[in-house]
């Protein structure tokens, strides 16, 4: 409860007084905020962390075009920091290095020279020592920043404008995925080759009624830069649908045989899951031979290039190969998961996003930019066309224009004289002169242009260019013009640029796609024991057991949810509308007992306000269900047998509500308060099994403008019940109320006046 506390004047000594509490809230708030929207998650549009987009706009600014020399990344750096990026310039030199390692992007952006690290794990030499310019198709992503067509804002000290969003001309999200962990959330976008992508999207503008299904056909699946095997082809489709799930890569393995009877089993593509740590699996592997964890290896040798792997394993005399390889898939990382999660930001807020709903923000943004970028240059064209229109007026008009230059006092009476055709200060040699200046009307910048002119422009043939351009000049007008006026003329345009990025920079892919389940892969399924932990605010995460018993006390205090689980278990959540979502407990992070979780929201796509029961479901449980206006049933557990994550968990009539779900013990009646105070107590036999597409049957009868409020089960021994009315407690003798039927109107214990709260029952 908070306390009064009683504080000397501040009023005028500018000090706010802020309550604990609260403001610790709202700098948390604040804070995970900043992390999820400034730091940690990208931009659908651009696929660029803030740090990249500052990175490359600096570079940009430094004119480290693709064209010109390398430069000290410790000056790129430098630049970043001190004008955009006001962070340690260890995140902004990593980040550089991760756009320029092949093995990492699949397009990279930065052209680095000198030691940018290795696929084993090496680290990149310090920044004194590395350079780096743009790559060209960076300049892809950064191309006409400069004609107002994305919105730009001031950076961290004012002094200087910066994009918040690069004018990216290709799906970079897609193409060299995305990933970052922010404060209760994270985003994981696998790699796409970029041939791929951009037919996907020209798919898309073609047809925005497109499913992902159809999409496939142009975007087959990931294609990483470490190449390897995608095992679980026929998962894709579901996994880009919800922009969730685990894609299985394993490495690219080919079997040679010797004349000694020994055969090479060579690694030649590794999991992109691996990359920074081909050496520990070397490590690994020899650990595993040498605990006769695999057996049948005779040696291993890493015989890789730069940029290229080959690792080697020699099998002892007579080995089946097929069935080595069987095992190292197993037991190693040459068969990994890929966790896809599609979060990326979206009007600085996140989103969870699918293949489709990734292109089309795409599309949307292109649409955008293309808008913004052909109004520069009809503006530009506009502005042409009225001096160049001034120019071949004043042919025309050229002796008098001339006559009164000579008359003129000054260079001001001339202009005023061509802009309004006022000849007072101007002595024109005849009436006739005059009167043909007094018809000059031109523009002020006409007016400019014709005083600035040179006199050699006055020669015929410059005559003739200066037609031959305004000629150019309406031609571009004209097409620019249709291009705004017209969705499908812009759609085009926008085709037709993205085919020429695909041309000039699409590779062949790399990731072979396969359905391998029916290979005889040993797998040696490991499940952990953990518990679920549920906060007040519906973060979850899963412990260790070891931790949750030297915490128990503290963690059954604190938290509203605990489950005892295993990795293989799923979480089962209802909601107030009557659905039942799920949530494999493996896909709950691991975390340490001090850290926050993961909101409830990522995992699943139920409402967290409307969350009624959290728990672990057993083949042979039951559950009793209540809803606000009184309809009860029990329902098997087994009805939820469901592969889908969401299933109608019980029907409901028009605003009605699920407001209690209970797993039954071993009592046998059940007492019922209402809003008006209404108590009814029945026998836990009148209520019947039903399943779960029915409503169930009453309850209680229920006056007018009144529901139920709460429920709870009565043992044999129970003599009295406790009711919270305005938080306080009521304690009600359960022989007064009496035992009735089902759907009778029962006793009323409460005022009608009073505001029940519920029973109270111990945990």
């Amino acid at each position: 409860m908070k306390k009064n506390i009683k504080l000397p004047d501040l009023a005028n000594q500018n000090i706010l007084i802020a309550d604990y509490e609260d403001e610790m809230k709202q700098s948390y708030i604040d804070y995970a905020m900043s992390v999820i929207a400034a730091r940690a998650l990208p931009d659908i549009r651009d696929g660029l962390k803030p740090v990249q987009r500052r990175t490359l706009y600096a570079m940009k600014d430094l004119n480290v075009t693709p064209d010109k020399p390398y430069r000290k990344c410790a000056r790129i750096v430098g630049d970043t920091m001190g004008k955009y990026h006001p962070h340690g310039d260890g995140s902004i030199y990593n980040s550089m290095v991760r756009m320029a390692q092949d093995f990492t992007y699949k397009q990279e952006l930065i052209d680095g020279h000198g030691n940018f690290g290795s696929i084993d794990g090496d680290g990149a030499a310090a920044m004194r020592y590395t350079e780096a310019k743009l790559k060209p198709i960076s300049l892809e992503l950064l191309e006409d920043i400069d004609k107002d067509i994305v919105e730009m804002k001031t950076n961290f000290d004012e002094t200087l404008m910066e994009p918040t969003v690069l004018p990216a001309k290709f799906p970079n999200a897609l193409v060299n995925g995305m990933t970052g962990i922010a404060v209760g959330m994270s985003t994981n976008f696998p790699t796409h080759n970029l041939g791929e992508i951009i037919d996907g999207t020209i798919a898309y503008i073609q047809d925005e009624d497109i499913t992902v299904k159809e999409l496939m056909t142009h975007i087959k699946g990931p294609d990483f830069p470490t190449g390897g095997v995608i095992a679980n082809k026929n998962q894709l489709e579901d996994i880009y649908t919800t922009g969730k799930g685990k894609i299985k890569i394993r490495a690219k393995i080919d079997i040679e045989k010797n004349s000694n009877g020994k055969h090479h089993i060579i690694i030649k593509e590794i999991p992109y899951t691996l990359i920074g740590n081909k050496s520990n699996l070397i490590e690994n592997l020899a650990e595993l031979v040498k605990n006769k964890k695999i057996n049948g290896i005779q040696d291993i040798r890493d015989e890789s290039s730069r940029g290229e792997i080959e690792i080697i394993i020699e099998t002892k005399k007579d080995v089946d190969p097929d069935i080595l390889v069987n095992k190292l898939y197993s037991k190693t990382k040459l068969e990994d998961n890929f966790s896809v999660n599609m979060l990326a930001l979206h009007k600085q807020k996140p989103y969870l996003f699918n293949l489709k709903s990734s292109l089309q923000k795409f599309v949307e943004f292109q649409q955008e930019i293309y808008t913004k970028r052909y109004q520069f240059l009809l503006n530009k064209e506009l502005d042409k066309k009225e001096g160049t229109e001034g120019l071949l007026r004043a042919y025309d008009e050229i002796d008098i224009i001339i006559e009164a230059i000579r008359g003129a006092k000054n260079a001001k009476a001339v202009k005023k004289c061509l802009m309004t055709g006022d000849t007072t200060d101007i002595n024109f040699r005849t009436k006739k002169s005059e009167n043909l200046a007094k018809k000059f009307d031109y523009t002020e910048r006409q007016a400019t242009i014709i005083l600035e002119m040179r006199l050699y422009k006055l020669v015929g043939l410059e005559k003739l260019e200066v037609e031959k351009q305004y000629r150019e000049i309406m031609r571009k007008i004209k097409r620019y013009e249709k291009i705004l006026g017209n969705k499908k003329e812009l759609n085009k345009t926008i085709i037709v640029e993205l085919q020429r990025i695909s041309d000039k920079y699409s590779t062949n892919r790399k990731t072979q796609l396969k359905n391998l389940e029916t290979f005889n892969v040993i797998e040696e399924d490991i499940v952990e024991d953990v518990y679920v932990l549920v906060d007040d605010k519906n973060y979850i995460k899963t412990v260790d057991p070891n931790i949750f018993e030297k915490n128990k006390e503290k963690i059954l205090s604190e938290m509203k949810c605990v489950i005892d689980a295993t990795t293989k278990d799923k979480i089962s959540l209802f909601d107030e509308e009557g659905y039942l979502y799920k949530i494999k407990v493996d896909d709950i992070p691991k975390t340490k007992l001090s850290d926050k979780g993961t909101a409830i929201s990522v995992l699943t796509s139920i409402n967290e306000d409307h969350i009624i029961m959290i728990d672990k479901l057993l083949d042979n449980d039951k559950l009793l269900f209540v809803t606000k206006y009184g309809l009860i049933k029990h329902v098997d557990t087994k009805e939820f047998n469901s592969s889908r994550s969401k299933i109608a968990a019980t029907k409901l009539n028009d605003n009605d509500s699920v407001i209690k779900i209970i797993k039954p013990n071993n009592e046998d009646k059940l007492i019922t308060i209402t809003a008006n105070g209404y108590a009814l107590i029945i026998s836990t036999d009148e209520i019947p099994n039903q399943k779960r597409n029915a409503k169930g049957v009453n309850l209680i009868k229920l006056g007018n403008n009144d529901h139920i409020i709460d429920i709870a089960f009565v043992d044999s021994e129970q003599k009295t019940i406790q009711v919270d009315v305005d938080g306080q407690i009521n304690k009600k003798n359960i022989s007064a109320i009496g035992i009735h039927k089902r759907n009778s109107k029962g006793k009323q214990i409460i005022p009608s006046s009073k505001n029940i709260i519920g029973f109270l029952q111990k945990k």
